[in-house]
């Protein structure tokens, strides 16, 4: 069934409409509880090395951040920014159940920023840049119209963007927790 579809489908819209006006802080503290692993692991080798407390300096750093620009934050993500923070969570709890820590901690502080990024107001200074290859290099104007179609801030795109984000979350602290046991 093509995207375009799902509009004529009252029970998405319905659905869709919910999903779309919930608040960024949800999607956030997802993420966060879906990584729970590296963070418990971060503050229990806290005093055993160095760079354990700068992890965990950032974290708390992008939490400050987070909560001091909580009003300017927008409830409808960068799909873009929230498929890199998907796929960056989803690598950091594949690497930590691979017995590789350090790179799940680099990684999982690189999808908490891209997720972070996801829910952060629109710089205008990149838009521009990207209209201007567009129009002007034949070449690369088919893969922007394609990335354009996946990633374009429509109503039927956010909702499947967020509905894929959160089943992946869910999936993801599930399995975390599960494998802890």
């Amino acid at each position: 069934m093509a995207l375009s579809r799902l509009i004529h489908l009252p029970g998405f819209v319905r659905w869709g409409i919910h999903l779309d006006i919930a608040p960024q802080w949800p999607w956030l503290a997802l993420q966060g509880l879906a990584l729970w692993p590296v963070w418990v692991w971060m503050s229990q080798h806290l005093f055993d090395r160095a760079d354990n407390s700068l992890g965990l300096l950032a974290l708390g750093a992008g939490v400050v951040l987070t909560w001091r620009q909580r009003q300017r934050l927008r409830v409808s993500p960068g799909l873009a920014w929230l498929a890199c923070a998907l796929a960056g969570t989803a690598l950091a709890s594949v690497t930590y159940a691979l017995e590789s820590p350090d790179w799940a901690k680099l990684i999982a502080l690189l999808a908490l920023a891209a997720g972070l990024r996801a829910f952060w107001p629109p710089s205008q200074r990149l838009w521009p840049w990207c209209r201007h290859i567009g129009a002007h290099a034949s070449r690369v104007a088919g893969p922007i119209i394609w990335i354009n179609k996946l990633f374009g801030n429509t109503f039927v795109n956010r909702v499947c963007h967020k509905a894929a984000f959160l089943l992946a979350m869910l999936a993801l602290l599930t399995w975390s927790l599960v494998n802890a046991q």
